[in-house]
């Protein structure tokens, strides 16, 4: 990726960014364990043919095909944190997030981040890289960073 854009810091003073598949690629650790935390939940399990379709769809979408009740999802959340933690060093960034976070912050552009998941997986996936952010709001409820990006 060659970043040539140029940013006025008039124009853009803050951005906010997601975490799992934005800037770490962690659907291949989500595929990885997700028949793991179906057998723990009770919910159903994704065949290898029904991965890349996953990748297309929304959370809610994805809930409704799995059969997982909205009152299940703070548990499973937990438990893909939970072994998201003993596995961060599996869990690369996409190629060049660090290049483009050092060219927004050399453009004088606040950088924050606001997650479900948590600080400690954040961070240590992250990296060197938390030095470009000014912001972490991390542990949102699922369907709860809206409140979250507000605080920012």
């Amino acid at each position: 990726m060659v970043l040539t854009q140029t940013y006025s810091t008039t124009a853009y003073k803050l951005v906010i960014f997601d975490f799992d598949g934005t800037l770490a690629d962690s659907f291949p650790f989500f595929v990885s364990t997700i028949n793991h935390l179906a057998d723990m939940h009770s919910f159903k399990k994704i065949y290898l043919d029904e991965v890349e379709s996953f990748r297309e769809i929304s959370s809610r979408e994805i809930m409704k095909n799995l059969g997982i009740p909205v009152w299940k999802l703070p548990a499973i959340t937990q438990s893909f944190i939970k072994l998201m933690k003993v596995n961060s060093s599996k869990i690369p960034l996409f190629d060049h997030t660090d290049e483009m976070l050092a060219h927004l912050n050399e453009h004088g552009i606040t950088v924050g981040l606001v997650s479900s998941n948590g600080y400690e997986n954040v961070t240590s996936v992250l990296g060197s890289s938390c030095r470009y952010f000014s912001y972490f709001e991390c542990g949102a409820s699922f369907f709860g960073k809206a409140s979250r990006l507000k605080q920012l």
